[in-house]
Formats: C-alpha cells, structure tokens, sequence
C-alpha cells in the first residue's frame, strides 16, 4: 500500500534525518545557546537580551522553499523594528557559496545572516549529515524539525514561543510583540500535533504488514478515524484507496460521497478533494461525477473568480467528455491565470478540452 505520507503536501523542503528520538526542545523551554562559525551580515548576537523577542529562522542556500520566503523575513523585519531577526545557514559546508548567495539577495535579504558552527557529525552519518551542525542539532533537530526553512520565536523571556514554518508566523510574532500570545494554549497545541505524528507513524506500521488483507488495512483505518475523527479529514484517501475494488466499487463510491458531504463549504478540504480525485487517471465515471460535483462547489464558494477552481471544474468535464463545459472553464481558467507562473498548465487544459469529440 502507498504510504500515508505520500498523501500529505510537503510545506517546505525535507531532509532525511534518520530515526528521531523524542524532541528534547518544545515551546516554553529556554532558547539553546546561539553557536554560530560566522556572521555573513549584519551585527552579531551573542545571546538573548531580555525584553527583546527574537527570530531566528534556518535555511539553506541549496533550498527552494527557502529562496521564497526571504523576502518575506525581510518584510517582518523592517514591520518589526524591535525584534531581532537571524537567518542561521545549516547543512552545507562551503562558507563562500552562503556569502555569495547572501551577496546576490542583497536588500532582499535585510536581516542578520550567520553560519552555523560545525561539529563532529554522529556516529554513521556522513560528514554532511544533518547533525554536522551545532544550530542543526542542539535546536533543529532537538526540536523535531527536519525540513527547512523554520523559524523559532524567542519571547522576551528567553523562550521558544513558536516553532514554524516562517510564512505561517505573522500572527503569531504580532502577538508575542503585543503581549496577548497564549503560550500555554500553543504548548497544548504542538503537544497535541506530536501526539498525531506518533499516532501517524503507528498507524503506517500496521499498515505496511503486506499480509494484511484490503479489508483488514480499511478496518485499521476506521478505527483511527472513529478515535480521532480529526484525522479522517486528512488521511481519508488512504481508506478510500483501500474501499477500492473493480468487482464491487460502490464502497468506495459511498465513501467518497460522504467525505464530500462532510466537507461542507470548506474549501481548503473541497480543493483538496477535487485534486485528488480529478488528478486520476482512468477511474470511474461515477466518481469523476462527484470529483466535479465538488469541484463545482468549489467555483461557486469562489464566486467563479478563482483560476484553480476553474481549472478542476474544466478538468472534471474532460474526464466525462463534456466538450462545451470543459472548454467554456478552461477559458475562464486561462483568463484568470493570465499572470500566474502556471498559465502554462491552464492552456494545455484548454487545448484538452478543444481536442474532446464535438457532443
């Protein structure tokens, strides 16, 4: 059976760190000491002065995700005049390319930058392995955070406030700043999500027995999601998969049926759920039928303004062969992406949808 991790989105770039232990770092704990080799930019700091909240975020330069969000930092800095902000560079040992990087982002990049301090990496692992840095491991890693960029926020106490990734910690930096951060609520929080991961990963061991019937793997299933109904929002595609069968596929039907029911006017479970189904190949007519009906819904929640809303609706009329339809959203699609990165993707849409025998 496919992994359930390969049906979560990835929100960032991730390295593989091998077996974790349990994170010795959680927020409210003090800050690890700031280790550093060099400061490629800006004024050095040392330690965390008090009364000044601090943000010190990881990255790389080999880091896409990384790349993006920069820019982003450098905007919190200047909103954020009294809050320290250091870019620590981890898991790459050539000092010049960190320099020559930082050099071409220039303005982009108005913030501490620092290089993270070299150790001996652990026992096994190469010489570049992810715990080859003193930032890596003592912060990162003991933090349980494997994928990069991520950022800590450092309260005027000295402690870890937040752990995230940066494109996610407006709110919470104003907050910290202002005062009126629930610390204790975003303790309960990451204690609850590090219980879902375990769960998460006891769950994919089950299921990895291949001497598991399809039937067995979807009772597993249902009993997680009858536990933690929470759960079910996010890993329903793995019980789907396994309700599949070419002899009997009503189950699977109904199934998805209810899902799309459950969604409701959430469009961050419906976008998902047409993705899903109308990013498949070669399944039945059925349920393209309701992947379009859930993509329909979609459109409308998005009042039809929405360039990805009208591409899955396009998408779902291709795979029923509804010429006239797929055609009439792809335009709509090709219209309201005219400036996006994927327009692309949008005209071969189009040009799939042209292509469909006349009705």
């Amino acid at each position: 059976m496919q992994k359930l991790w390969t049906l979560c989105l990835a929100l960032g770039l991730m390295m593989a760190a091998g077996a974790q232990e349990a994170p010795t770092l959680t927020l409210g704990d003090p800050a690890p000491k700031l280790v550093l080799s060099e400061w490629v930019k800006g004024e050095p700091i040392t330690e965390f002065a008090p009364e000044t909240v601090t943000v010190v975020e990881f990255w790389a330069t080999w880091c896409g995700p990384c790349r993006t969000t920069i820019p982003h930092l450098t905007e919190l800095a200047k909103q954020h005049s009294n809050v320290k902000f250091i870019g620590v560079d981890i898991w790459e040992n050539d000092p010049d390319a960190v320099k020559a990087f930082v050099a071409e982002m220039g303005d982009q990049m108005d913030y501490a930058v620092a290089i993270d301090q070299l150790q001996a990496p652990a026992e096994g692992e190469d010489e570049d392995g992810p715990t080859a840095g003193v930032m890596a491991t003592t912060w990162m890693l003991a933090a349980g955070e494997n994928g990069i960029p991520s950022a800590f926020i450092i309260n005027g106490e000295g402690r870890v406030a937040w752990i995230g990734h940066p494109m996610g910690m407006d709110e919470p930096l104003q907050q910290i700043v202002d005062g009126t951060y629930d610390l204790e609520a975003a303790i309960a929080e990451r204690a609850a999500a590090a219980a879902r991961e375990a769960k998460i990963a006891e769950i994919e061991e089950q299921l990895s027995d291949e001497t598991l019937t399809s039937a067995q793997r979807a009772q597993i299933l249902r009993d997680w999601f009858a536990e933690d109904p929470g759960a079910e929002a996010s890993f329903w595609q793995a019980l789907w998969t396994e309700l599949r069968s070419p002899d009997d596929p009503a189950p699977a039907l109904e199934y998805l049926k209810a899902r799309a029911a459950a969604a409701g006017e959430d469009s961050d479970q419906l976008r998902s759920m047409a993705f899903f189904i109308l990013g498949r190949p070669a399944i039945d007519a059925e349920s393209y039928e309701v992947g379009l009906d859930i993509a329909n819904r979609l459109d409308l929640l998005d009042k039809q303004e929405n360039d990805v809303s009208a591409y899955l609706v396009a998408l779902g009329n291709i795979h029923l062969g509804r010429r006239a339809e797929a055609i009439s959203a792809a335009e709509r699609a090709v219209r309201l992406a005219a400036e996006r990165p994927y327009l692309e993707v949008m005209q071969k849409t189009l040009a799939d949808a042209q292509a469909l025998p006349a009705e």
